[in-house]
């Protein structure tokens, strides 16, 4: 009756593993990309920022490795040689993506996808039928279409086809992506300049985790203008000019970091429902209001993050294949590849009061920690929320090297509300962070950790 099982617009993290898995159950299926497969993630947004931030902490530990013992006088940062190895890495991972998808038989159309009904897709010149359809469609920046048109105003897309290392920059928005940035470029010696018009950067972190980061700003140079707005982008010869407020900022570049927005589908074949910010609605299996629609990833608004839409493909592909509708909620960590790293998981110690739990807190320095001393990373913390009624974490933060990394051991632990015995009774390796982890919780009981 149709020409596939599943048809899927989008070739991002949401789609590629949404197809992937849909193969794997035996489904015909096919992608429908309109660009580079891999989407926003692998292009333009996680692989090469996390290349930008690895090239910053390497270029950091050069300038202070005298104080180990190695001599190395005056390190150089090359610009295009960085480009091309980023190059080299997004694309030898879409090409992962792709030879992935093809040993599983999924066919791949690049196109302009727009739905022409509940069961149709129009893709260029052809036209695909399938009983199911998900749109993994993602988002985009979102800039004022005053400033768009402005040559050296970019936004976080465009930011990767720079042809060299601008400074300085002044970054709009003080989120997860404009502090990214900014704290990689610092690092590499870029004066910045953050504008953020809300009152602190990163919003979703305690204010101990935001302060830390903001010391860090200070020692790069980095300006932090909150509370702040754009009033205006001109230019001057080969330099921008910024202005916030009563003060102007000349920059080399100005990256456009605040906010992003769904990308437009023609959705009018169908009845689609969207929320008021433009999203559209599902539900907890990640099926719209039409029941052979399903919608995953940013797409959906329920959260920006690739692993998120991952998540959520091999969801909605259970629930089509298998009618699996146990809705289960997922503990989705937080991190922010910045330098000191931060990552988050579960409730705040604010939540944890408002809905009226008694809960303890127990945290471990990063200087408490031998290996911290060893590598010269004494800067951070662990700190953890415990549950006193169940005695299971409700809660997590971790601030400092490898925070990224660390708060996935805690996951379990707070999505499950698994018994905390199963980690106080572990002997961790040392000298490591991660033991830090034990300490952290012993000091939820104890009120200092038993070092």
């Amino acid at each position: 009756m149709y020409d596939h099982d599943i048809a899927i617009i989008g070739g991002g993290p949401g789609g590629y593993v949404a197809a992937s898995y849909a193969a794997q159950f035996g489904k015909k299926v096919v992608l429908i990309e309109k660009g580079k497969l891999g989407g926003c993630c692998l292009n333009v947004g996680c692989i090469p920022t996390k290349v930008l931030f690895e090239a910053s902490g390497r270029y950091r530990r050069l300038k202070t490795d005298a104080t180990f013992g190695i001599d190395i006088s005056g390190p150089e940062f090359s610009w295009d040689r960085l480009k091309k190895h980023s190059e080299e890495v997004r694309g030898g991972l879409v090409k992962g993506v792709s030879g992935l998808l093809a040993s599983r038989k999924v066919e791949i159309v690049h196109a302009i996808a727009s739905l022409k009904d509940e069961h149709t897709i129009e893709a260029g010149e052809r036209t695909i039928s399938a009983e199911y359809i998900i749109l993994a469609t993602g988002t985009k920046p979102s800039i004022p279409s005053v400033y768009a048109d402005i040559p050296k105003v970019v936004t976080s897309d465009d930011f990767w086809d720079i042809d060299r290392l601008p400074d300085p920059v002044v970054i709009v928005g003080g989120g997860v992506i404009g502090c990214e940035i900014a704290s990689a470029l610092s690092g590499l010696g870029t004066k910045v300049t953050i504008i953020e018009q809300l009152p602190r950067l990163l919003t979703g972190f305690s204010d101990r985790a935001v302060s830390m980061l903001k010391t860090q700003f200070e020692k790069d140079c980095v300006t932090v203008m909150c509370d702040s707005t754009v009033t205006g982008i001109r230019e001057d010869n080969s330099a921008l000019i910024v202005s916030a407020g009563e003060e102007e900022f000349s920059c080399d570049l100005v990256l456009w970091a605040a906010g992003r927005r769904p990308v437009d589908i023609d959705t009018g074949g169908t009845d689609i429902k969207h929320t008021e910010r433009g999203y559209i609605e599902v539900d907890d299996n990640c099926r719209t209001n039409i029941e052979n629609i399903y919608c995953i990833g940013d797409a959906n608004g329920k959260s920006l993050l690739a692993y998120s839409a991952s998540s959520q493909a091999m969801r909605a592909v259970r629930h089509i294949c298998t009618g699996y509708d146990e809705y289960d909620e997922q503990m989705i960590p937080a991190c922010v590849y910045t330098y000191p790293e931060l990552a988050k998981i579960g409730m705040s110690e604010d939540e944890c009061m408002s809905e009226g739990i008694t809960f303890s807190v127990g945290m471990a320095p990063y200087k408490a920690l031998g290996y911290a001393h060893t590598t010269g990373d004494e800067d951070g913390y662990i700190r953890v929320i415990r549950d006193i009624g169940t005695d299971t974490l409700a809660g997590a933060e971790i601030a400092g090297r490898d925070a990224v990394e660390l708060i996935h051991i805690l996951q379990p632990y707070v999505q499950r509300r698994l018994p905390l015995s199963m980690l106080t009774d572990i002997v961790p390796a040392h000298p490591t962070l991660s033991e830090g982890i034990k300490f952290a919780i012993e000091a939820s009981y104890t009120g200092s950790p038993q070092l």
